[in-house]
């Protein structure tokens, strides 16, 4: 960590989770341990509404968009 509390996240780790230098990241707690995670958006990325979501090839749709897309298909 240098002296304004960066953190580098080595080369290896970086490409297992698929990272960029542009991409977000979450940090949080659990108990005494930093967890830090790639962002992922909590909304569908067709409605951008953020309830009943499933994630789908690191996608997130809705449940709503999923039955529109099956009956768009169907059809």
């Amino acid at each position: 960590m240098d002296g304004l509390g960066r953190i580098v996240l080595p080369k290896q780790i970086r490409e297992f989770l698929d990272l960029y230098s542009q991409d977000g990241v979450e940090i949080y707690l659990d108990r005494q341990e930093i967890i830090i995670e790639k962002y992922m958006p909590r909304k569908c990325v067709l409605c951008d509404q953020n309830a009943y979501l499933i994630a789908y090839k690191e996608k997130i749709l809705c449940q709503v968009c999923i039955e529109d897309i099956a009956g768009y298909v169907k059809n």
